[in-house]
């Protein structure tokens, strides 16, 4: 019997777009583990805007692996410059509420939707 989650993520180079999908009852660990080694295989991810879609994940993500995540990715930013945008797509209500509560912290590069079509349009605004 196979795995019963994944990441997939595919690279839109004409639009330098990364879309991951998070399927399954993926470990919150396993989930920053799996999205640190996509982006390194990417390169520089911080210079692509990037789609999180959260809509098929089943686990739930713990702050403490947020934080190890987000002290990952500043390691492999390593300073370098970006102004790329992150969108979050989620149909579970209480994840969108949740996510939204950072919304206006970062209103410029980080937004929540409810469709990947609301995050490209948002890109392209």
């Amino acid at each position: 019997m196979g795995q019963r989650y994944r990441l997939n993520m595919q690279v839109d180079e004409e639009r330098k777009t990364l879309i991951a999908r998070v399927v399954g009852p993926m470990p919150s660990r396993v989930v920053t583990e799996e999205f640190m080694a996509a982006y390194r295989r990417v390169g520089q991810p911080w210079l692509y805007n990037r789609i999180i879609d959260y809509r098929k994940f089943t686990g739930t993500i713990d702050h403490e692996d947020t934080q190890d995540f987000m002290r990952q990715w500043n390691d492999l930013v390593d300073g370098a410059p970006y102004s790329s945008k992150v969108a979050f797509v989620t149909d579970d209500a209480l994840e969108l509420a949740r996510a939204t509560t950072y919304d206006h912290m970062t209103p410029d590069h980080v937004r929540s939707f409810t469709t990947i079509d609301q995050a490209l349009e948002w890109f392209q605004a």
